[in-house]
């Protein structure tokens, strides 16, 4: 069965003032090549660290409201799933899935796990909407959020940060960078955050079952090993520890949960960026990340507590269950880069390129413990999802003019995912991916330029894991979508004004939707349908 969907007639606007007669240069790093945000032909929001001050944000679930287009959803302690223009999940339980959405901090994918995205010592948020093919692949559908931290300066800087208020609200973080020596940088951020959260338990008599208590620690050093050579290291820990107690019987801040749940995350990252300069014409670049995760995820499934049907009115009977979910997750990266500069320019000195290959691995390892309502009894569901990705990918940027540039890519990727499960469900997929991009930008004002582009994004294909379904719907295809844009850039008054402009019209096929199916026990004669929920 395929599945078409468009969206029509979508619109996103952003503007600034500022009193300064010049607004301030944004610089954009989530691409292959830095840009000003202003020059970049594409549709891009920039979050900075005056923003993420001015809101006293603590997390990136207090920022992406900012940006047009994005959605983030929670069902958790903290909002991870993201949504740009509409496209994203909301949710994940014991379903493998592969976000339409990417999460990246400082080079480490977490997609998926955005628990660790705190804005602690954090410089910038970078959103970039529609599909990122070429540059992330099959998870980047529809778009991507890039989180950089701080940077190490060459002088010794630092701050402390602290903060208290309500619902036993505090927080406390210490950052400091400088110079170990002429050729080697470092910067050193640590934060705790803590509260007891909104939500009282009644039942329990207690005022933080829903709390946050997190820690994030970071390690950053700039090596400058010769003047033609540049590593950049990262390291991040991050210990999560936070209640799950949201759901109310009465759609208040008032919980009736006897077993109140948790979500946990505790983090170790890292990642090595080296630059060189290989010579005048070209320039090399590494990219090696490497992420361990402990998951831990699980709430109260009735909401309530054993006896509330003697209290209450209820139509029914008592249960009392759980479901918890423990997850081991891996994943690493290795990304190879060449690109040209000035003089690596070819076509007659008209077009820069770049190639590079990609491949990433990672392993998730779940063990879940829940009711199982079709055998009346506590279970177990035991699984493990790998997933290996390897791509090739190249760009070029051609000037058609001294105001007009057409830049084109192609990405090829040899996806593979191979699921396997307690309950005998095994997938093992192969498929072969295609996403890139056509841009086309006209500077007509020295602080103006337009542009126009079609992209194509990717997200693969996977498995439905309910072992009563039947074989047809085991499985699911890879979605594509292709997205088709205008947009407008400028600055105006003298530099006081910024408008970004963008018009979008998006066509998905072979979409992974949400439906169900009929399922009867063949070994009980007259036994009631039971719906069961598949993609």
């Amino acid at each position: 069965m395929k599945f078409f969907c468009k969206t029509l007639m979508a619109l996103s606007i952003c503007a600034s003032a500022v009193a300064n007669p010049q607004i301030e240069t944004v610089i954009v790093t989530a691409d292959f090549r830095d840009a000003e945000l202003l020059k970049m032909p594409a549709s891009v929001s920039v979050l900075s660290a005056d923003v993420i001050r001015q809101r006293n944000a603590q997390h990136l679930e207090q920022m992406l409201t900012l940006a047009p287009n994005v959605n983030i959803s929670s069902g958790s302690s903290r909002a991870r799933f993201i949504q740009i223009r509409g496209i994203g999940e909301r949710s994940q339980f014991a379903q493998p899935i592969d976000p339409s959405v990417g999460l990246v901090i400082d080079d480490v994918d977490f997609t998926g796990i955005g628990a660790a995205a705190t804005m602690f010592d954090v410089r910038q948020v970078e959103v970039l909407r529609g599909p990122q093919g070429i540059r992330y692949g099959a998870n980047a559908l529809a778009g991507i959020v890039a989180i950089q931290s701080q940077q190490p300066t060459e002088n010794f800087e630092g701050y402390v940060d602290a903060s208290i208020s309500e619902y036993d609200t505090w927080s406390l973080g210490a950052a400091a960078g400088g110079a170990i020596s002429d050729s080697l940088l470092y910067r050193v951020a640590v934060q705790k955050n803590t509260s007891d959260g909104f939500i009282e338990n009644d039942y329990l008599n207690k005022d933080d079952t829903n709390n946050i208590d997190e820690l994030t620690s970071r390690v950053k050093l700039k090596w400058l090993a010769s003047e033609k050579v540049t590593i950049n290291t990262s390291f991040l820990f991050a210990d999560i520890d936070n209640g799950y107690d949201a759901f109310s019987l009465d759609n208040n801040r008032t919980t009736l949960s006897d077993e109140p749940g948790h979500d946990r995350q505790k983090t170790r990252a890292l990642s090595i960026k080296a630059d060189v300069d290989v010579s005048t014409a070209i320039n090399f670049q590494t990219i090696a990340s490497y992420a361990s995760s402990d998951l831990e995820y699980g709430y109260d499934e009735d909401w309530s507590y054993v006896g509330i049907c003697s209290d209450f009115p209820c139509d029914g009977y008592d249960y009392a269950t759980t479901d918890n979910y423990k997850r081991d997750r891996q994943n690493g990266s290795v990304e190879l880069r060449l690109l040209s500069d000035e003089a690596g320019r070819i076509f007659n000195d008209s077009t820069d390129w770049l190639i590079g290959v990609y491949f990433s691995e990672q392993s998730v390892e779940l063990d879940r413990d829940y009711f199982d309502w079709d055998a009346f009894s506590d279970a177990n569901l035991m699984s493990e999802y790998d997933t290996k990705n390897l791509a090739l990918f190249a760009e070029l940027s051609s000037s058609l003019s001294e105001k007009m540039t057409l830049t084109y890519g192609l990405r090829i990727e040899d996806w593979t995912a191979e699921y396997s499960d307690s309950n005998a469900v095994v997938l093992d997929n192969d498929d072969t991916l295609y996403g890139g991009k056509l841009v086309l930008d006209y500077q007509y004002a020295d602080n103006s330029m337009a542009y126009a582009s079609v992209a194509r994004g990717y997200k693969a294909g996977g498995v439905n894991i309910d072992s009563t379904l039947a074989e047809i719907n085991r499985e699911f295809d890879t979605e594509f979508q292709w997205a088709y844009e205008l947009g407008l850039k400028n600055i105006l008054l003298d530099g006081r004004l910024s408008t970004r402009v963008a018009v979008f019209y998006l066509q998905r096929d072979d979409q992974q939707i949400k439906s169900s199916t009929i399922v009867t026990d063949p070994a009980v004669t007259g036994s009631p349908p039971d719906f069961k929920e598949y993609t």
